[in-house]
């Protein structure tokens, strides 16, 4: 790999990157940081360079799962309750005449994107947990925008649903009074730190220290680190597996 590093990150996971202790541990070792609001294009220069460092939903992880150049060296924490794991919710307008999943088949639902660890896996698992398949369930999977635009999409009329993580969902009081809980999944995996296997290892070293080390502040909707939570990523990949068919 060249000298540079180059550290490529979701910004939507904030990453605190303008802290002291990372900007030291930057500059120590010449490392650049590139955000990334397109995970399409996050997975493709995964794919097609030799990226140092990642931080990315582990629904774009999938597409690399199988590219040896990739080791997963930390699961991120949620921030409300400092857990590796993400529930998330299904949410319809609160007037809406729809009270389960089957309900809402052959009409649109929304969604942030399709390396969405929440609204796009967490649609599959729940398609999956009721006997359906995301190949021919909806009308249409539209791409609404992140976390709180997608209940707005919702509350606007603009979809008739949503699979969003609760921690958003929670945090603004006018989306219980706006729309309604249908259906709900817990446990899904939190987001990753990858790294590439020609990364010093005094690098990986130091960097997995100060991930450890990582203090939470319970404002972010993610804060702090544990040890790549391999199980629960893994179990998921099954899941997906069995629904999910990838464009080659």
């Amino acid at each position: 790999m060249n000298e540079q590093i180059i550290f490529a990150l979701d910004e939507f996971l904030d990453f605190p990157i303008h802290e002291p202790t990372w900007l030291n541990f930057f500059r120590k070792h010449n490392i650049v940081i590139k955000n990334y609001d397109d995970m399409g294009l996050l997975t493709n220069h995964l794919k097609e360079k030799d990226i140092g460092i990642s931080y990315l939903p582990v629904a774009n992880y999938y597409h690399l799962k199988d590219d040896p150049r990739y080791v997963p060296i930390a699961s991120a924490l949620t921030g409300k309750s400092g857990s590796a794991a993400m529930d998330v919710v299904l949410v319809v307008k609160k007037d809406s005449p729809y009270n389960k999943l089957a309900d809402l088949q052959n009409l649109d639902i929304g969604y942030i994107h399709p390396y969405c660890t929440t609204s796009y896996f967490g649609l599959i698992l729940l398609l999956q947990r009721n006997g359906f398949s995301i190949n021919n369930f909806f009308n249409n999977i539209v791409e609404v925008g992140a976390w709180q635009k997608q209940i707005d999409a919702v509350v606007a009329g603009e979809v008739a649903a949503t699979v969003v993580y609760r921690d958003v969902w929670l945090k603004n009081v006018d989306n219980a009074q706006n729309t309604r809980v249908i259906d709900e999944l817990d446990g899904l995996p939190t987001p990753l730190i990858i790294v590439h296997k020609s990364l010093a290892k005094e690098i990986v070293i130091e960097f997995f220290e100060l991930l450890n080390n990582h203090k939470m502040n319970g404002i972010s909707l993610f804060n702090g680190f544990i040890p790549y939570d391999r199980n629960r990523v893994e179990n998921i990949f099954s899941s997906i597996d069995k629904q999910l068919v990838l464009e080659k």
